[in-house]
């Protein structure tokens, strides 16, 4: 039995429910009327109850259905890398040529067929899909920088300079205020999603700045809103460069909206120099592949940039070899650190115990390592940098006792930092 009125000038302005509820009390006389309204309903301020059965439904039908998982737009090997509908982060420090990585995989999608798949560092392309590509830029100045990576991105997918492929887009958000970008993107992918029937792949370069505050939460939410409704209903993959913090906060991606970024990521590359034993960085570039939703994570994928190539090639073996014989030092504490990170990134809750980590890290460091290796490390080792972590914990780390006073290790995610300048 309903015992409240509403009064009606006090209704929300889309609520008909309520409406419709004042109608059936002052058509009915009786207590139980022939249309009766449920509290759910009387609850339903915004009308989203109608649509929220309508999602039940939805996945009722599709749970009992064989499911058919969205194909591959990028692959690795036999890896998918990334797939449709999907929102995937490239990170890595300033100078780490994140965009050139970024930028690789739109010459990719773009490429005409008659250009080798070689120039891809071994990276494919779903031969299946051909997607149109979006580049939002919001560093390089619009006179020579971004035209040049432009250029760049044309030919190394076969186009010369003076030619537009019909399927490319691209926009610069650095003229307009902060404050104001976070709307302006909305405007811009909204007519770019309705110019083309495409699937529309696109990349945010760099994200952080498509928002007034990467540490503003409410505008985090709804720039992930906005991407998250793109890829579940518009034929939208997204791709997102992010800056890792600079100083001591190894792999840390910026601010609330990098944290956000890392939970909603389904494939998240790190990109970075590998460091000589004096600390300073070498010309080896790895790319690791720090989480993929569904599949066997691969090798970290050596590579450095090539003058001649303007962009990333393979490294070649005798430059690795040079340089893992002068990396020495057995997990050195800031790879362990990193690596930290990383397991608790995976982990579901944000939590390890400290053997779990040992393991964890023991495998990673020693990827494609033999067992004699100069820098292989033991578990010992592992479990000594954890120690010495444990004694200064970095900004992003908790340590704990959890059960039988096991040591723990808890991600926090609410760490912040401001932004250093970028030069790339």
């Amino acid at each position: 039995m309903m015992n409240a009125r509403y009064n009606k000038s006090e209704l929300p302005a889309n609520s008909e429910v309520i409406k419709g509820l004042d109608q059936a009390i002052d058509t009915h006389s009786s207590q139980d009327p022939p249309n009766k309204i449920s509290t759910a309903q009387a609850n339903d301020k915004g009308g989203y109850l109608e649509q929220l059965i309508a999602i039940e439904k939805r996945l009722r039908e599709a749970s009992k259905a064989e499911i058919q998982f969205a194909p591959e737009i990028i692959s690795f090997g036999e890896t998918p890398v990334i797939r449709k509908y999907t929102i995937n982060t490239i990170q890595g420090r300033e100078g780490s040529h994140k965009s050139r990585l970024a930028e690789l995989f739109v010459s990719l999608l773009l490429k005409r067929r008659e250009v080798h798949k070689d120039h891809f560092v071994g990276f494919a392309k779903n031969p299946m899909e051909r997607p149109a590509v979006a580049l939002v830029d919001t560093e390089r100045n619009l006179k020579d920088e971004l035209p040049f990576a432009i250029q760049s991105i044309k030919g190394k997918a076969g186009y010369n300079k003076k030619e537009d492929p019909d399927n490319f887009k691209y926009i610069s958000l650095k003229p307009f205020p902060r404050e104001d970008r976070l709307e302006i993107l909305k405007t811009w992918i909204t007519h770019i999603r309705e110019t083309t029937k495409q699937h529309l792949v696109i990349l945010l370069d760099v994200v952080t700045d498509c928002v007034g505050s990467f540490n503003s939460e409410r505008e985090s939410m709804a720039l992930f809103d906005f991407i998250g409704n793109l890829c579940e209903d518009q034929e939208c993959t997204f791709i997102l460069i992010i800056h890792e913090n600079p100083g001591g906060i190894e792999a840390k991606a910026r601010g609330h909206l990098g944290t956000e970024a890392m939970n909603k990521a389904s494939t998240a590359l790190q990109i970075g120099f590998k460091k000589k034993s004096n600390g300073e960085p070498s010309e080896l570039i790895q790319v690791k592949f720090r989480k993929l939703r569904r599949g066997k994570r691969p090798a970290p994928l050596n590579l450095t940039f090539s003058p001649q190539a303007n962009g990333l090639i393979i490294a070649p073996p005798e430059l690795v070899a040079e340089v893992n014989q002068e990396h020495q030092e057995k997990a050195p504490v800031t790879e362990v650190k990193d690596e930290l990170f990383w397991a608790l990134e995976r982990a579901e809750n944000g939590e390890i115990s400290r053997n779990d980590a040992i393991q964890v890290i023991f495998k990673e460091i020693n990827e494609g390592k033999a067992p004699d290796a100069k820098d292989w490390a033991s578990e010992k080792t592992v479990e000594r940098r954890l120690k010495e972590l444990e004694k200064e914990p970095p900004a992003w780390l908790e340590v704990f006792s959890g059960y039988r006073n096991a040591k723990m290790y808890r991600l926090l995610t609410d760490v912040t930092t401001e932004r250093a300048p970028v030069n790339e």
